[in-house]
C-alpha cells in the first residue's frame, strides 16, 4: 500500500519544478538562478539536488567517484530508497508549507541513466518511480549537443570521467532524454548564451505563479 505522506496523487499547495538534462547542460546554474528570481519576487524556495546528500544518495555518490558502480538493479533501488526519504522529509513538507520546491534532477533521471543500464527499461523505470513520486507542475529539459556537454564535463572536471560521464554512456542518455514526452516538460536550448537560455526558464516557469499548482 501507498505510504499518503508519499502519494503522487496527494493534493499540494505549492509548486514543484524539476531541472534535467545531461551533465554539461547548463542545468545546475539555471536552477539556482531560478531559485534567486523567485525569491526576488516574494516567494519561499526550496532548492535542492538529487541524489541527496542523505545515506542512500551518499552511497551513490561514492560509488560513483570510486568508479564501481553497483549492479544495475541494485543502484536503481538505492536511487529509489534516496528518493523517497527525499519526498518524505524534504519535498513534501515544502509543498504542503506552499513553497517552490525547485529540483536539480528528479525521476527522469533515473529514467535516464539508470534505464539505460543492462537489464533495465526506461519505461519500466519511469512506472516505478511514478508509482510514488508526484509529476512537477513544469519540467525544464535543457538540451545541449553532446560535444558541448562533454567540453563543459572536462572543464569542470579534474579526473577521468566516472561510467556516467563516458560518451558511448552519455550518447544513450541522450536518447533517452530526447524521446521523453511528457506533457509537463518544456524543452529549452541550453546551447545559447546563459542569459538567453534563462529568459526560456522565465517564459516557462512564471504562469505557474499565476495559476498555482496542479491538483
Amino acid at each position: 500500500m501507498t505510504d499518503p505522506t508519499t502519494s503522487p496523487d496527494a493534493p499540494r499547495r505549492g509548486l514543484l519544478i524539476a531541472c534535467e538534462g545531461l551533465d554539461g547542460s547548463g542545468k545546475s546554474t539555471m536552477a539556482r538562478r531560478l531559485a534567486g528570481w523567485l525569491r526576488e519576487r516574494g516567494r519561499k524556495v526550496l532548492l535542492s539536488c538529487e541524489p541527496t546528500d542523505g545515506p542512500w544518495g551518499r552511497k551513490l555518490r561514492s560509488t560513483w567517484d570510486a568508479q564501481r558502480r553497483p549492479e544495475p538493479a541494485e543502484e536503481l533501488e538505492w536511487m529509489r530508497l534516496d528518493r523517497e526519504q527525499h519526498l518524505a522529509e524534504r519535498i513534501l513538507p515544502a509543498l504542503e508549507r506552499g513553497e517552490v520546491v525547485i529540483l536539480d534532477r528528479y525521476y527522469y533521471s533515473s529514467e535516464a541513466y539508470q534505464g539505460v543500464r543492462a537489464g533495465l527499461d526506461p519505461a519500466e523505470v519511469h512506472a516505478l518511480m511514478t508509482s510514488f513520486c508526484p509529476v512537477p507542475d513544469r519540467t525544464l529539459l535543457f538540451e545541449v549537443d553532446l560535444d558541448t556537454a562533454v567540453s563543459r564535463i572536462n572543464d569542470l572536471r579534474d579526473h577521468i570521467p566516472d561510467p556516467l560521464e563516458r560518451v558511448e554512456n552519455l550518447e544513450r542518455v541522450q536518447a533517452v532524454f530526447a524521446a521523453m514526452d511528457y506533457p509537463e516538460i518544456v524543452r529549452i536550448d541550453a546551447g545559447r548564451p546563459e542569459d538567453e537560455v534563462f529568459a526560456d526558464v522565465v517564459a516557462a516557469v512564471e504562469p505557474l505563479l499565476e495559476e498555482g499548482p496542479a491538483e
